[in-house]
């Protein structure tokens, strides 16, 4: 059955519950759409489902018809936001990204971590400082990259702003994780309260 037949059907509805099983068809078979068509550009597909997401949740009401699928898809929203937050810091941040990689990669081989010179509590602390040191300057040029992406409304364009922040502040938890459990004796630098501070 494909969409036009959704459509029909729903035109042809005589009782409420028929209605909404062909209204949730309907949605199943524009967000399968929705999927394959984001899917034709890969490096845009989170941003092109965030915004459609969005604006569907935006728009369904809060009707029993509609109950688990706003469950659906907030949770499909909020999986994409997430990668597309990995996305923007990652790519504000390649060699973090790419050493901090490397770095679970040997937690997760239970290997050493100080017995490499390039993973020791120096090292460590450098790349910790170098990532999170000027978080003000480099979340604004972050900022202005989501800008860049989003073609829908200023509150979205916000909303992505406060969940980058809220991004790198779990980052930054997992990086104080990773720092106690293996580098005992370090004083991370910049410390927890600094990083707040710059995502005011």
């Amino acid at each position: 059955m494909n969409m036009i037949e959704s459509m029909n059907n729903y035109s042809r509805a005589t009782s409420e519950e028929t209605f909404g099983e062909i209204l949730i068809d309907f949605l199943d078979k524009f967000l399968q759409w929705l999927e394959e068509m984001a899917n034709t550009k890969p490096k845009y597909y989170n941003i092109v489902m965030i915004e459609n997401v969005e604006y569907i949740i935006q728009r369904l009401d809060k009707s029993n018809i509609w109950k688990q699928k706003h469950v659906k898809l907030n949770q499909l929203y909020d999986d994409n936001v997430e990668k597309y937050m990995k996305y923007i810091f990652e790519y504000q941040f390649p060699k973090y990204a790419e050493y901090m990689k490397e770095v679970r990669k040997l937690i997760e081989g239970n290997e050493s971590l100080e017995e490499k010179s390039k993973y020791n509590e120096k090292a460590f602390n450098s790349m910790v400082s170098s990532t999170f040191g000027n978080l003000a300057k480099n979340c604004k040029s972050m900022n202005e990259r989501i800008k860049k992406h989003l073609k829908s409304s200023d509150a979205l364009k916000n909303d992505m702003y406060n969940k980058l922040k809220d991004y790198i502040k779990k980052e930054y938890e997992d990086v104080e994780s990773i720092a106690e459990k293996h580098y005992p004796n370090l004083s991370l630098s910049p410390g927890k309260e600094e990083v707040e501070r710059e995502l005011e």
